[in-house]
């Protein structure tokens, strides 16, 4: 890697380590995380920049120094005891999550990350009222002006420094996916701790390697697909799986809200999740309402961007009650879409349906041990998914067998990743929990009142050090 990009490297992470270890209170994780808390941080800046005006660079830094600070004020908080992380399961997460990501060594000539990510980028680089005219611009309609900034807004950021490159731009990008990837591996890892640690980071790194199931060379080419799809899953693991996800809430949230600010499909997906976390935690709506503050962010940007004048492509969709008007338009597009579908992720989602019916059959008693979640959820999160899919091919205004080519196979992503994470699940299941540990608890938020939510939290992980 030239010195310039591991400069470039080097700046990202070290810009969002402060805040990356106020929320994960370890280090090892904490290095995987700070690409996307850098992420995050620059989206608020440029989130002000459009709100208030002014330049860029000026929002940047007041953006970094507030999150700094705050960091602070966090660290200095008494906080839950963190489960230890090894620095060694780290190191291999790394290793083979870096072989596919190779691919970034390829030329910067990817369409969409030049006509919409990067093209963002560029121009959120400037102030506030070129950045609101360049959204509401008739001229910029095709670079979908209303899509989240996050995928965006760290390319702004390192551009401020460096100049514009699109060979920055391609390394920036492929660090922030590659970063939501790695902590997905870990949220996937903690949620199976009553497993044996090998077997929980093996579970882990092969949803993160799912991430190349539909489209390997998407996810390092400057495209948001792969960033947002991986932490809505790592965001699933940590919310659906967990037995009591809201111990340690934070990193699911982050994970969460980077997902609904990095494109229109994440803050759909996100919210599905959301509500059913909420109704997984029903129990304890206290903490549950939580989950949606990710969601809210991600509303709030879609307001603003309508405030501005950016417009998206899908209103000019056609109304689901039209459709049924007008037979002929729907028999032709339901079709192609569903063959699409099936196409790209079909056979592995029946291998992990096949995979969870058999665990359902078999391992119930090894699920129960492990004390994760129900697999259901994780289903019911997938198909949520998928309907919005189809409806959005079937109304949409685009020509279906295009549109069908140009994405299918990077909107399909995380079915297929939380098809991976159903079937890891059972596969862990049937081995069962760790030699020694008694059977696992219920989980805390959806059987325990909340008197004693905390104490049979605590027992959990007591059985589970």
């Amino acid at each position: 890697m030239p010195a310039g990009h591991l400069l470039t490297v080097t700046l990202v992470v070290a810009a969002g380590l402060p805040p990356a270890f106020a929320v994960a209170r370890s280090l090892p994780v904490a290095l995987l995380l700070a690409p996307i808390a850098t992420a995050l941080v620059s989206t608020v800046a440029v989130v002000a920049m459009l709100a208030v005006g002014a330049d860029f660079r000026i929002w940047l830094a007041a953006a970094f120094i507030v999150a700094w600070a705050i960091s602070l004020w966090l660290l200095r908080r008494p906080r839950p005891a963190q489960p230890a992380v090894p620095w060694l399961a780290v190191a291999v997460t790394s290793g083979v999550l870096a072989v596919p990501l190779l691919l970034v060594l390829h030329p910067p000539t990817s369409w969409d990350a030049h006509s919409i990510w990067w093209l963002h980028a560029g121009y959120f680089t400037y102030d506030g009222e070129i950045a609101r005219a360049a959204m509401a611009s008739p001229g910029f309609v095709f670079s979908h002006t209303d899509y989240p900034p996050l995928a965006s807004a760290p390319v702004a950021a390192a551009w401020t420094l460096f100049g514009q490159s699109y060979r920055t731009a391609q390394v920036v990008s492929a660090l922030t996916t590659f970063s939501a990837v790695a902590t997905a591996v870990v949220t996937v890892a903690a949620v199976f701790t009553r497993s044996r640690p090998w077997l929980a980071w093996s579970a882990g790194i092969a949803v993160g390697l799912s991430t190349w199931a539909t489209g390997a060379e998407y996810v390092a080419a400057g495209y948001a697909d792969a960033l947002w799809s991986a932490c809505l899953v790592g965001a699933a693991a940590a919310l659906l799986l967990h037995p009591d996800p809201f111990a340690r809430p934070a990193l699911g949230l982050v994970l969460l809200t980077a997902a609904a600010l990095s494109k229109n499909e994440g803050l759909v997906a996100g919210g599905i999740l959301a509500v059913l976390v909420t109704v997984r935690a029903r129990r304890d709506l206290g903490r549950a309402w939580l989950v949606w503050l990710p969601v809210g962010s991600g509303l709030a940007w879609a307001g603003l961007a309508r405030m501005v004048g950016a417009t998206s492509d899908i209103e000019q969709s056609e109304p689901l009650g039209g459709l049924f008007g007008d037979a002929g338009r729907l028999t032709t597009r339901l079709p192609p879409t569903l063959d699409a579908l099936w196409e790209t992720v079909g056979p592995l989602v029946v291998t992990a349906l096949c995979c969870s019916l058999a665990g359902f059959l078999l391992v119930r008693t090894g699920r129960t041990a492990l004390g994760v979640g129900s697999d259901g959820w994780i289903w019911l999160l997938s198909c949520g998914y998928a309907a919005t899919l189809v409806f959005t091919y079937v109304t949409g205004p685009s020509d279906i067998g295009w549109w069908l080519g140009a994405s299918a196979d990077r909107v399909t992503l995380p079915i297929a990743m939380l098809a991976c994470l159903s079937a890891v699940s059972w596969l862990l299941a049937a081995v069962g929990a760790r030699d020694g540990l008694p059977a696992g608890p219920s989980t805390p938020s959806e059987l325990s009142p909340p008197g004693d939510r905390e104490a049979r939290a605590a027992a959990y992980q007591a059985a589970g050090a």
